[in-house]
């Protein structure tokens, strides 16, 4: 049997996985909502020749070169009336294998991802600087920019420039004017199309990612010449994104980058897709960072260590809306998003998040109403707290 690609495709979309995987030996398999299952039912397993053909048909000459020299290849592919889909075409024991990402032709709004507020005031508020969506693969870091970026196109008259390996979602012109450059279709080198950038007169540039020196270089050049940037980092918090863009660069530059850096940077938003209490679909967990004037004195100071910027962060919830992890993952268990567990797995420190939800359940025990985090009522609840610190051995710090 033949294997189809494009019927691949299609059963995906129908079936609303999220990706697809052909590897030799295994029959097409699918991801929805966090699960792999089978795509087909007694579909047989795929050789290297059915993959090899299949491929063939989508691949341009320039793409194939490019699999032949590095082993690997990233490209987008658009199905007229059934979408567009991100390519992942490697090796793995000498044998090809490919996933594709299904990414819709329509662009999500800020209520379809359920974002925060955070995002659409960010492009409002913001006609230059700085601003990094992190978080490690799979947890809808696209999706958002590119609803920022789409909300700008419909209500500013800027001129938007994306430079993108592959290009994701498509654009269409609104308000704004966009130009969205493609690896291999627009550009050859990335570095030479970073250099470039500025020259294009771009009010908003978006890269990709922050993948070395260089782009992070030109990044905050942009930011701090009056453009707004907007980009995008592997990394799962705050302290963690601040401390990959300072280490990619030498002793003796650190210091000039450091100013830089607290200069142009408008926010840090880290994300992380949780599956929904009810099992229908996902949910972003947030942790938001606003550079203010405490943050910006220890982005400055390499004699202060970034772990500070939790008690920042956890402190100006109301003042500033900040946001930890934490205080969001309360937040959507409280209004019975996810489950507990679901938060516990999902928090970077689960022993603090085990400790309010152990005082919650002991007040709801004695009927003495809810604890909630960070506001006049903890007060109240220390007798609670105090039993929890005790069970888990961890110092109190209120």
């Amino acid at each position: 049997m033949a294997l189809d690609l494009k019927k691949c495709l299609q059963v995906m979309v129908e079936k609303n996985a999220s990706d697809l995987h052909l590897k030799v030996g295994a029959p097409p398999i699918v991801r929805k909502n966090n699960s792999l299952v089978l795509l087909f039912k007694d579909y047989p397993c795929l050789t290297q020749q059915d993959i090899k053909v299949a491929i063939s048909k989508i691949l341009t000459p320039f793409n194939q070169s490019t699999l032949t020299e590095d082993k690997q290849l990233d490209f987008s592919y658009g199905i007229p009336e059934l979408g567009r889909f991100r390519f992942n075409v490697f090796y793995q024991r000498g044998t090809l294998r490919l996933v594709a990402r299904n990414i819709p032709f329509k662009i999500p709004t800020f209520q379809d991802l359920s974002l925060p507020d955070a995002y659409k005031s960010l492009v409002e508020k913001h006609q230059d600087g700085l601003i990094l969506i992190t978080g490690s693969t799979g947890n809808g870091k696209s999706s958002s920019v590119v609803s920022m970026l789409n909300h700008i196109n419909k209500t500013q008259s800027r001129h938007i420039l994306t430079i993108e390996d592959p290009i994701e979602f498509l654009i269409q012109d609104r308000k704004s004017l966009i130009t969205q450059r493609e690896l291999g279709t627009d550009y050859i080198d990335y570095e030479m199309a970073l250099k470039s950038c500025l020259r294009q007169d771009p009010d908003i540039i978006f890269f990709g990612e922050l993948r070395d020196k260089i782009s992070t270089e030109t990044a905050l050049n942009a930011a701090n010449t009056g453009h707004l940037v907007i980009s995008t980092l592997h990394t799962n918090n705050v302290a963690e994104t601040v401390n990959r863009v300072l280490g990619m660069f030498e002793k003796g530059k650190e210091t000039q980058i450091r100013m830089e850096f607290a200069s142009s940077l408008r926010a840090v938003i880290c994300q992380k897709l949780l599956l929904k209490k009810d099992g229908n679909g996902f949910i972003p967990a947030v942790e938001i960072l606003y550079n203010n004037p405490r943050v910006r004195s220890i982005l400055e100071d390499e004699t202060k260590s970034t772990s500070v910027l939790y008690e920042i962060i956890e402190t100006s919830k109301k003042a500033w809306g900040m946001q930890s992890f934490n205080q969001h993952l309360i937040e959507l268990t409280n209004e019975d998003l996810i489950t507990q567990e679901t938060a516990l797995k999902a928090s970077y420190s689960p022993e603090k998040l085990k400790l309010y939800f152990e005082g919650l359940e002991h007040n709801n025990d004695n009927n003495s109403g809810t604890l909630k985090l960070g506001t006049p009522n903890i007060k109240e609840n220390l007798p609670a707290m105090e039993e929890a610190f005790q069970k888990l051995k961890i110092k109190k710090t209120f």
